[in-house]
Formats: C-alpha cells, structure tokens, sequence
C-alpha cells in the first residue's frame, strides 16, 4: 500500500555551485505543511547541522538581515530552499536542490559552497498560520505541577504550569488536546505520547535546559501525530530545547521563536516567527497534509498495475468525488478513469485502458477543489 502525502528523506545526488543569475521563473505555490522548517523572520541553521526537506524564510528581521543562513562547516539542506529576502553561505555549505528567492534578494556565498540551481522570482512562500485562540483555556485557575524531580501523568484537559528544576517526565495518556500555562524542566526530562492524535497546546513557553534536553517517546512516533504550540512572544525562545535533545513531533511558535540546541535530532516540522538550530543538529520531517477540501486520498493500492486494472483509494470524503483522473502531472492534463464503486472512505476505480507505461499521479475532482497525490501509480 502507498502512502499519500509524506515525504520523510530527500535522496539528492551532488551538485555544483551555481552562482550566476538564473532566468527569472514562477516557483510552484507552496503551503505551510510542505516545509521542514519555516521562520517567517529567519532562519539560522548552525555549523554542522543537517535538514531534509523544505526550508523557508520570509524575511531576516530576526536574523541579522538574512532570511536564511547556514552557518557553513557542511550545513546542509538536501532539499529545497525559498527566501523572501537575503541568503547567506558561509564557508563549505550546501543547498542540495533550488534556492528560490527574489529578484532584489542579495546572496552571498562562500568557498566550497555547493547550490544546486538558483531560480530568481516570486518564491511563492505560504501565507503564515494564525495561533490557535485558547485565551479562555490560557485564563483559567488550573492546578500547577512543581517541583525537582517529578512525573506528571494527566489526559486531555486544562492544566496550570508544569515546572521543575531537574527531570521531569510528562505522560500524556490519551488521544485530545491539553492546554498548560508553560512548560519546563532539565536535562533528560521525557515526555510520553501514549496515543496517537495528541495536541498540546501551551499559553507561556516550552523549556528544557541542561543536558540532554528532553527525549519524546515512543520512537515509533509518528511526527504528525503530536504537535505543541507554544503562544508566548519570546522572539528566540518561545520553545527551547537543550543540547542532546531527540524530539518528535510538529512544533509551531506563531508569536515567538523556536531555538533547538547542538547535537540534537528532531523528526517533525518546525514553524514560528524565528528558528535557530545549533551546531551539528540533525531535522528530518514527514510532511502532514491537512485535507481542506472535500475530499483526500490518504493511500492507495496496487502501486503499480497494467492499464485497465483496478486501483483502491483510500480517504475522507470520497462519497464527494464525481471524476478521478490519472495524469504524469498534479498540474496537468490527464485521462479519466472509470468509479466502480464509491464511498465515504474508498473509491474503486479503473486505470484508463490504452494508458501508456509511466507514474500517473492519481486526482479526485470533488465539490470544491482537487486533490492530486503526492506519490505516483506506475503503468507497467
């Protein structure tokens, strides 16, 4: 069965430094979930550290003027790059895949530094996500968790601070959202996700200082099914791990920033007003589409077939689709198959007989917009 919609490691092959001015170009719309890493007002990557997948900018307010800088010493991004503003490199970095940015946007280089191609133009950067309104949640008279050392196990539910000096470990129990005034603790504090589909969501900040930070079990995790906000206005530290961090899960600052110390490894997607990664840190993201129309195709299958054969789609609001078309691109044209049997959850249909041998990405044509799948069925 295929997965839709994830993409975790971008396998890139080496390229050589581009430096002159590419032809002006269109970069493709991109939306908040595509990026690894997205700091409305900078993003500084330290020496050393690794990041697969997107990673944008729309401004450098927070950075010292560059909407992203990779802080050389083999930083690298193995994906794609787009920046409202300008770019820094510093010596032996690397883009292992476009750097999109504005025409007026100064980019500057170092030695031994590797882009794999530049394209100058809109960057088609995602409109920033507004925070989640929890003021009657942040308001509320709730019990405080204090202390040194501690285990704090709760489900969802309204909760004052957790905030202990040394390890702290915070097991969430159950699938739903809890709220918290702030969140602290030190080095080789633990949080426990016990069940997929949790959100936190946090009035004040996220901190954990001291060695090794904090570590999010299972390691089984998925990234997309955990998730913190954290709404205070901390321009660098709103969320703040320590060095030896390994987190899982999606983090969004909407009014501050998110500062990731050395040596540590996220799995998940980081948003806020500013990101700042230290030294030799190492984020990997599988990326979360939210289904916004009427209709998604979460996998499919077989992943391969002759034309003429039977696919089985797999989603919400498929009672809703009324075409379903197999086309080598999420933008173009294509060929109709034919529903054989349709639900809310699942579409049977047949691949277009005649269909040449290729990848056809497979859209659903629904009462208020398409969905087009990320990964492709191939005509054999």
């Amino acid at each position: 069965m295929s997965k839709i919609s994830k993409v975790a490691v971008l396998t890139l092959a080496c390229f050589s430094l581009v430096l002159g001015l590419s032809p002006t170009a269109m970069a493709v719309p991109t939306l908040i979930e595509d990026y690894s890493i997205y700091g409305e007002h900078g993003v500084f990557l330290g020496a050393g550290s690794d990041v697969y997948g997107l990673v944008g900018a729309s401004n450098g307010t927070l950075n010292a003027g560059w909407a992203i800088k990779l802080n050389g010493q083999g930083t690298t991004i193995y994906g794609d790059a787009r920046s409202g503003a300008n770019v820094n490199l510093q010596n032996n970095a690397n883009i292992l895949g476009t750097l999109y940015l504005t025409t007026t946007a100064l980019l500057t280089t170092g030695s031994l530094d590797t882009i794999s191609a530049i394209v100058r133009g809109d960057p088609e950067l995602p409109v920033f996500p507004a925070a989640t309104d929890i003021s009657s949640q942040c308001a509320s008279n709730a019990p405080n968790f204090t202390g040194t050392i501690g285990t704090v196990t709760v489900g969802p539910g309204v909760y004052g601070k957790v905030q202990y000096s040394g390890k702290v470990t915070l097991d969430l129990e159950a699938s739903g959202d809890y709220y918290f005034k702030s969140i602290s603790g030190g080095g080789g504090s633990q949080i426990i996700v016990e069940q997929p589909g949790i959100r936190v969501f946090v009035c004040g900040g996220v901190k954990f200082a001291g060695t090794g930070g904090v570590k999010v079990s299972p390691d089984s995790l998925d990234n997309c099914e955990f998730s913190v906000e954290v709404q205070t206005n901390d321009w660098h530290n709103a969320f703040e791990v320590a060095g030896g961090t390994k987190w899982i899960g999606n983090v969004f600052a909407p009014n501050g920033g998110i500062h990731i110390g050395n040596n540590a490894t996220v799995r998940g997607q980081l948003v806020g007003q500013f990101v700042d990664l230290e030294h030799s840190t190492l984020i990997t993201n599988e990326v979360c589409k939210v289904c916004n129309i009427c209709a998604c195709i979460d996998t499919f299958a077989p992943a391969f077939g002759a034309a003429g054969s039977a696919v089985t789609l797999n989603g919400k609001g498929l009672d809703n689709v009324a075409h379903v078309v197999f086309s080598t691109t999420c933008g173009g044209a294509g060929v109709e198959g034919t529903i054989t049997a349709l639900s809310q959850t699942a579409i049977i249909v047949t691949a277009p007989a005649g269909l040449a041998a290729g990848n056809y990405h497979i859209i659903v044509n629904s009462c208020n917009g398409t969905f087009c799948t990320e990964e492709t069925f191939k005509v054999q």
